[in-house]
């Protein structure tokens, strides 16, 4: 579990990150990823809550940065990727992951 929860915290930091850098509010992002309050942005960014795989797609494409940012250091770049294959990347990515922890 604490695994998971250190995992959360580096995803929130790094979208805290990113919407700093857009000069963004926590009320705007939930706006943008659909949600009804900035609580939910909130709990994100302290690693309280996880990250649907759907909204980081679209942070991804909101904040023009690879999704890989948000997962860790990589610098492959999405922009050319359609929002399946997007999806499709994360979905082999998590496997891999879940394959990891079971070892």
């Amino acid at each position: 579990m604490k695994r998971v929860n250190d995992f959360n915290k580096k995803v929130g930091n790094k979208i805290k990150k990113a919407r700093d850098e857009m000069g963004m509010s926590q009320p705007d992002l939930a706006k943008v990823l659909g949600y009804d309050s900035a609580t939910a942005i909130s709990l994100i960014e302290v690693g309280k809550m996880g990250l649907k795989m759907e909204d980081l797609v679209v942070l991804s494409k909101h904040f023009k940065k690879p999704y890989e940012y948000f997962l860790d250091n990589s610098t492959t770049k999405n922009e050319n990727k359609s929002q399946d294959e997007i999806i499709e990347d994360l979905a082999r990515r998590l496997i891999r992951l879940s394959r990891n922890k079971k070892r």
